[in-house]
């Protein structure tokens, strides 16, 4: 689809429903019969494996897991962030290259800008064209390397209240065209992603 429109980059949307879902392999029975977990809670931005993935603001590692297995996250990063006038919050990155989890330790320290991941490739990445789930959670529920990124259409349990829209917050780790000067960027000014 980016190369049908000429685009190196596309970002999907958070809270849209994806048809994608609605086949048996997404299915969950329960005491009201069939449903399908279609709602999306992340933010995917697609882009060529190997692109790096900064830490958006300061905070540490809070978890970080492995999550293989189709259609899974695949390599997955939880950082926590405490901001000096604000609640404790959660990132989560998933789809990731898996020498992104290598040296990695609960509680170590991230700053802002820093390279934390790369986005990851087929199969490793849970099987997924290359791209980037980026979410925003208020409240861990108890989770550690994984959390939902969708929801069930009529249960808001894991919905905009413990995973709000990123996109609202100032150093969402959207891409921006860098500067070859820059400490973010390559030599050929190639998109990354994170703080300019």
């Amino acid at each position: 689809m980016l190369a049908e429109n000429g685009a190196t980059t596309g970002i999907g949307g958070y809270g849209e429903v994806r048809p994608f879902y609605t086949t048996d392999a997404y299915v969950v029975t329960g005491n009201s019969g069939p449903e399908w977990r279609t709602v999306h809670l992340g933010l995917d931005i697609w882009d060529r494996a190997g692109t790096p993935v900064y830490a958006p603001l300061d905070g540490w590692v809070h978890s970080f897991a492995d999550n293989a297995g189709e259609r899974n996250y695949g390599p997955t990063i939880i950082l926590a962030h405490q901001p000096e006038n604000g609640p404790l919050f959660y990132t989560l990155y998933g789809h990731l290259d898996s020498a992104s989890l290598e040296g990695l330790q609960e509680g170590a320290p991230i700053a802002r800008g820093q390279v934390i991941a790369r986005i990851g490739d087929r199969p490793y990445n849970g099987n997924w064209p290359p791209h980037l789930h980026f979410q925003v959670m208020l409240d861990i529920l108890g989770y550690k390397g994984d959390y939902p990124g969708w929801r069930f259409p009529g249960n808001p349990k894991y919905g905009s209240a413990s995973a709000p829209i990123p996109v609202n917050w100032p150093d969402c780790p959207i891409a921006k065209k860098q500067k070859p000067a820059s400490k973010n960027s390559s030599s050929d000014g190639k998109r990354t992603w994170g703080v300019a």
